[in-house]
């Protein structure tokens, strides 16, 4: 397990989400907040799965 490739997971998947989010005429006031969400989440689930995976 390794938090810091977690975050920077989360950092370029919010960050695409982002900028996707910022075409979308619907999510581009709040681009910002689905980029933090997504990479909230990503990054969560990233630490999480190397959490619960087995250790080899």
């Amino acid at each position: 397990m390794n938090p810091v490739r977690s975050v920077l997971l989360g950092i370029a998947c919010g960050s695409v989400a982002g900028a996707l989010a910022a075409f979308m005429p619907v999510f581009a006031p709040w681009w910002w907040l689905v980029a933090l969400i997504v990479g909230l989440f990503v990054a969560a689930a990233d630490l999480l799965a190397g959490w619960l995976s087995p250790r080899t």
